[in-house]
């Protein structure tokens, strides 16, 4: 069977045709879920620095977390449960650890959606049992005692003092 050049060429065109809406359909598409994906997963310059004192049990810990989960966590106060001396050992002591993926991503969830904006620096009180933190996260700051924090900042506080209080060497 004889085909035409026209027929060849009509085959190419609806290739080519077909192969243009595929594009348009399905290039947002690639594009919004590569955006989210950078959007929600930490860039190589995050860092959230965080630094606990006071309370009844004298905490001073300061740790750091980086984007790829690497923690490094030093205690200066005392660093049980209780005023009890934990089982990291000394004061002073310097640790570093790795998070899981899950924590990773859920700390650095927490960091993003805290409400940096609209958080006030709080001065600190003569309170004998306040815990005071100094959180940083991409060029922001806060000082906040506690109880005086908002809701996602909280939120953020309670899953750095869970790192801090659930790691044993």
């Amino acid at each position: 069977m004889f085909r035409s050049r026209a027929f060849y060429k009509a085959g190419r065109v609806f290739n080519a045709v077909r192969l243009i809406v595929l594009l348009v359909v399905f290039a947002p598409v690639v594009v919004q879920k590569i955006g989210q994906h950078l959007a929600h997963g930490p860039t190589q310059a995050e860092t959230i620095v965080y630094h606990r004192d006071g309370g009844f049990a004298g905490y001073d810990d300061v740790m750091s977390v980086d984007s790829s989960g690497a923690v490094t966590l030093n205690r200066n106060g005392w660093s049980g449960q209780s005023g009890q001396s934990g089982q990291s050992g000394r004061r002073g002591a310097t640790h570093t650890f790795m998070l899981s993926v899950d924590k990773r991503e859920a700390l650095f969830s927490a960091a993003r959606n805290a409400d940096w904006s609209n958080t006030i620096n709080t001065q600190d009180s003569s309170g004998t049992d306040q815990i005071v933190y100094d959180i940083g996260y991409a060029g922001a700051q806060v000082h906040v005692v506690e109880t005086d924090a908002p809701a996602t900042v909280v939120a953020l506080i309670t899953q750095l003092d869970a790192i801090t209080d659930n790691y044993r060497p």
